[in-house]
């Protein structure tokens, strides 16, 4: 019951953020390729109708492709047993900062920790530390369990020059609900 209310109160707060935010689109279920495919299309779209500068409108396409990706490889969500496609939600829209992408997923409560100092050390890393990051995760040329290589927030970072904002909302049945917050200025 009161994870229910915790939820209900977080919802209240993203719909009155919504309100005072363009929002373009948002979608939650399944991030198969068809998926992916029709929202970096509808993105696309929306920035050339918007007349948003090309500069940034590779970098929200960059964005919103790999946090597709990553619900889609990291989610502990899954629709069917077969695992391909994770579950979560994501949403584009635009505010007074500018463009940005919220997105969201089910992992497994262990993984909590390890994601948190990543993401604090990518959120205090300068220009130099990141190149750094980047260049050492390509030379080790390891693959995750799940296939990434572990490069997808540090291009993020280096991209949009922003902070990830992020929460891990406690399920209470071994998961976290992994929400995230990116942030490409005008």
């Amino acid at each position: 019951m009161e994870n229910n209310q915790v939820v209900q109160i977080e919802d209240i707060f993203i719909k009155h953020k919504i309100c005072e935010e363009e929002l373009y689109f948002m979608y939650k279920g399944e991030m198969t390729h068809e998926v992916k495919k029709m929202f970096t299309h509808m993105a696309e779209q929306k920035c050339v109708k918007e007349k948003v500068p090309d500069k940034i409108t590779r970098r929200v396409f960059h964005v919103l492709v790999e946090c597709l990706e990553n619900i889609n490889k990291h989610s502990d969500d899954f629709e069917d047993s077969s695992k391909l496609s994770g579950k979560g939600f994501f949403l584009l829209g635009e505010n007074g900062t500018g463009h940005y992408v919220i997105c969201g997923n089910k992992i497994k409560s262990g993984k909590t920790n390890i994601l948190k100092a990543s993401l604090e050390k990518l959120n205090n890393a300068d220009k130099d530390e990141l190149l750094e990051m980047h260049k050492s995760q390509i030379q080790r040329g390891e693959l995750s369990e799940k296939g990434g290589a572990g490069l997808g927030l540090i291009d993020i970072v280096k991209k949009t020059k922003n902070p990830i904002d992020y929460h891990f909302h406690d399920l209470g049945d071994g998961f976290h609900f992994f929400i995230v917050k990116i942030t490409v200025n005008k």
